[in-house]
């Protein structure tokens, strides 16, 4: 059987390219956002919108560099969808009384679950180790204060 050679340069149409280039507008809109804030609140949205601008510098360069793995976009697309669902339920979780660690653990789930981890087990291990560092970092270390539940017994 003949075997087809492509002629696509490295990044054309790649997803990654414009993931990246997604991430980097994102970042810069938030980084603009946060130098808006007063001196207490800024520093740690804008470290967070420098880091995604980073990253998607980054994904963006590799993927034109031909350093990636290249995948066609309807591949990823499938999971897009289902991924905004699923963060779309997390953020309203959270605004509407439901605490950080249940939503968390939930979308953490899904989102294993979408990336292809399928056994229960191993999923909930790595979205418990996910929402249990995060809550750690973000109330330990950094001092966040996180939604309130509007059940006690849910952090």
């Amino acid at each position: 059987m003949p075997q087809i050679i492509s002629e696509k340069r490295p990044g054309q149409c790649s997803s990654d390219v414009w993931i990246g280039l997604v991430l980097l507008a994102v970042g810069g809109a938030a980084a603009w956002m946060a130098s808006g804030f007063d001196d207490a609140s800024r520093p740690y949205p804008l470290a967070l919108s420098v880091l995604m601008m980073l990253l998607g510098a980054v994904l963006a360069a590799r993927a034109v560099l031909g350093g990636g793995e290249d995948q066609s976009f309807t591949q990823q697309a499938r999971i897009l969808l289902p991924a905004a669902v699923v963060l779309a339920l997390w953020i309203l979780a959270l605004s509407n009384g439901l605490g950080y660690v249940v939503p968390t653990f939930a979308m953490e789930f899904a989102f294993m679950w979408l990336c292809g981890i399928r056994g229960p087990g191993r999923a909930a291990l790595y979205a418990g180790l996910v929402t249990g560092g995060s809550y750690a970092i973000f109330v330990g270390l950094l001092d966040v204060r996180l939604p309130a539940s509007h059940l006690p017994w849910l952090f």
